[in-house]
């Protein structure tokens, strides 16, 4: 058990410092969004997916801040965590100023949040979970932290697009971050940018009816717009599903 334990710690400690490489001349400010449209990317998917209002709301690896930017005026207050110690410095210093009262923890879900039991009725995360080390472990603490009624958000890449289904037909292995079949990453960057899990849209069904959330919608996106959405498991390059924890 312990083996395990150390051999996670390595492992999380690696992507730390590899995105602390990527992202060490990483320039400040938030980027302007189209928001308006038919997401063509995970920063429009999750804020067109966020409701309307929310009491607290959590990013899991929060990046830069771009999305709690966005959906800063339809939240009481804002909580963000992320890996990497520069990407948290980025994102205090990019939502300096905003109303809405933000925390950003510098941090990884697997070891747990400092949250009390059912303290967010929002989380999101856009691309993170085929970052984690223990897919399961964390589950169980969004699971936690989730209250009863309260929206799950998660987009990932969508091991199912027909793309990537072509690429295997030829026997080729579809690099979901990185083009080469995944060798063409940038400096310090990990292989096919660090995904160490994939997914469908069945999948991240499946995983959240394993931890008490019940999917409500998938939705289909990218640079054609709205029509990803026709088929999502087919034509959506991302695999976002909306869910909400079941009261019992």
């Amino acid at each position: 058990m312990s083996e395990t334990i150390n051999n996670s710690k390595i492992q999380t400690d690696r992507i730390k410092q590899s995105y602390d490489t990527v992202y060490q001349s990483e320039k400040s400010g938030i980027p302007s969004l189209n928001i308006s449209r038919w997401p063509r990317n995970r920063w429009d998917g999750m804020i067109h997916s966020c409701p309307t209002h929310a009491r607290n709301a959590l990013e899991i690896g929060c990046g830069n801040g771009v999305v709690l930017y966005h959906i800063a005026d339809r939240c009481e207050a804002l909580t963000g965590i992320e890996i990497s110690p520069k990407r948290c410095e980025m994102a205090r210093a990019n939502l300096v100023g905003l109303k809405t009262p933000v925390e950003i923890i510098q941090g990884n879900v697997e070891d747990g949040i400092d949250k009390p039991d059912g303290s967010c009725d929002l989380i999101l995360w856009a691309d993170v979970i085929e970052h984690v080390v223990d897919v399961f472990a964390a589950m169980r603490e969004v699971s936690r932290l989730l209250s009863p009624g309260g929206m799950l958000i998660t987009s990932t890449p969508n091991m199912a697009y027909f793309r990537y289904r072509l690429a295997l037909l030829f026997g080729k292995f579809p690099g979901t971050a990185a083009q080469d079949e995944g060798f063409a990453v940038r400096q310090g960057e990990m292989y096919d940018g660090g995904h160490l899990h994939y997914f469908t849209i069945n999948t991240l069904k499946k995983l959240y009816r394993m931890n008490g959330i019940e999917p409500i919608q998938a939705v289909g996106f990218g640079r054609l717009g709205r029509f990803h959405n026709f088929m999502p498991s087919f034509l959506s390059g991302t695999a976002q599903v909306m869910g909400k924890k079941r009261d019992t």
